[in-house]
């Protein structure tokens, strides 16, 4: 998270993506970074997450986009039970669907198809917020007309359990492919499980290839035969585009699940945030920039300068007093504290930066100073140390692996 200031003081949260540093020298994965960059800022719409600028610093590019305070519907899912009645499903279906039908329809300002298709429909890349709202994000997968380099051949890029059998194969991709994967998205949402995950990335893509579909008995036939269609292991049985399986699966609705609103979503995202605060803008800084250099000189080479100067601003804070409120803080905004005065973190967000930050290559002991320097303990309120860290991130990875 940060915060975009205009010139008259008017200041918002943003979402800042960067490339990793041990990616920056990744040619491929640059271009590929930047071509999202020059896609999504063709694309506004309310169900897409919009991405609002794009630059580089030291070396770094980096993408500005609009921040959804909420959750990715892979966290929903899971505190859900892995499934949703009809009514939310389909809200969440046809929400990712009318997000699809204006980026494959975009154009770019001089009215040249983009041509764009996602290749990555997946649940961590369907965003809801705490309004209700249902917003895709991720473009990073998108092809585009004029790309810079085309993907190898040989490589398939995307979730393994959501890709399309004509991806499995090396065929050509195109909006229909993204089809399959609402198509998949809807039926493990129904049915509480994942449809093609195997035992290994090889029995996936076996199983997205051989395309079977089994039966829901308590889906009604018509939203059956709707979802049967959109997962057509040939594409040219598929829906020809998004707004056809929009239309097909709304008439296939019964009227109760006509009838939920943005507010009964909303209210599933609230319950699976309890203990997440709505997300504030950070107040300015409270400590004089001038001290700052001081952690910067003492700093190894190989050390990431962000994590430099939030270890720096954090001591800083700390010998000024500040209270927690007025403290910055990368995890702050989704902290509150129980009557007892302990204070809490988003568990799945902290589990995730963990993750992150040791997939980086920072070692362990570090990652733990950075969490023990920002005020973040153990369930058990100790400090973190190298072998807690070490035992979280292996159950974190165990749990990713049975879960896909």
């Amino acid at each position: 998270m940060g915060r975009a200031t205009t010139p008259e003081g008017f200041v918002r949260p943003v979402a800042i993506k960067r490339v990793l540093p041990h990616l920056t020298h990744d040619e491929e994965f640059v271009k590929l970074f930047l071509e999202e960059a020059r896609v999504a800022l063709y694309l506004h719409h309310g169900n897409l997450v919009q991405t609002l600028d794009v630059g580089t610093a030291s070396g770094t590019q980096f993408l500005v986009m609009e921040w959804v305070d909420g959750v990715n519907l892979r966290v929903l899912l899971r505190r859900e039970n892995n499934r949703l009645p009809l009514g939310p499903a389909a809200q969440i279906t046809l929400g990712v669907l009318a997000a699809l039908a204006y980026a494959h329809d975009a154009t770019d300002h001089e009215g040249h198809p983009l041509d764009v298709v996602h290749r990555d429909v997946s649940p961590p890349n369907i965003l809801l917020s705490r309004a209700g709202e249902v917003k895709l994000a991720d473009f990073g997968l998108a092809r585009a007309a004029g790309r810079a380099q085309h993907t190898q051949p040989g490589i398939i890029k995307g979730k393994f359990g959501y890709v399309s059998p004509e991806a499995v194969h090396g065929l050509p991709t195109d909006r229909r492919t993204d089809l399959f994967a609402v198509g998949v998205i809807l039926w493990e949402m129904l049915a509480g499980r994942r449809l093609f995950l195997g035992e290994t990335d090889h029995q996936t893509l076996a199983n997205v290839s051989a395309c079977f579909v089994p039966e829901l008995e308590d889906v009604r036939p018509p939203v059956m035969q709707v979802i049967r269609r959109s997962l057509a292991r040939a594409k040219e049985d598929r829906f020809p585009n998004a707004r056809a399986f929009a239309e097909a699966l709304a008439e296939a609705l019964p009227p109760v699940a006509l009838r939920q609103t943005p507010f009964d979503l909303a209210d599933r995202v609230e319950r699976c945030m309890a203990d997440a605060p709505p997300d504030v803008v950070a107040l300015p800084l409270q400590v004089d920039p001038r001290d700052l250099p001081e952690d910067l000189q003492r700093a190894l080479v190989d050390q990431d300068p962000l994590v430099v100067l939030l270890r720096g601003i954090n001591r800083l804070e700390l010998k000024l007093g500040l209270p927690g409120e007025q403290r910055s803080g990368r995890d702050r905004r989704k902290r509150t504290r129980d009557p007892g005065g302990r204070r809490l973190t988003d568990r799945p967000a902290f589990v995730e930066r963990v993750l992150a930050e040791l997939d980086a290559g920072r070692g362990a002991a570090e990652v733990a100073e950075v969490l023990n320097g920002e005020g973040l303990r153990t369930r058990l309120g100790t400090l973190w140390t190298a072998r807690t860290l070490g035992q979280l991130a292996r159950r974190a990875r165990r749990r990713r692996v049975a879960e896909g």
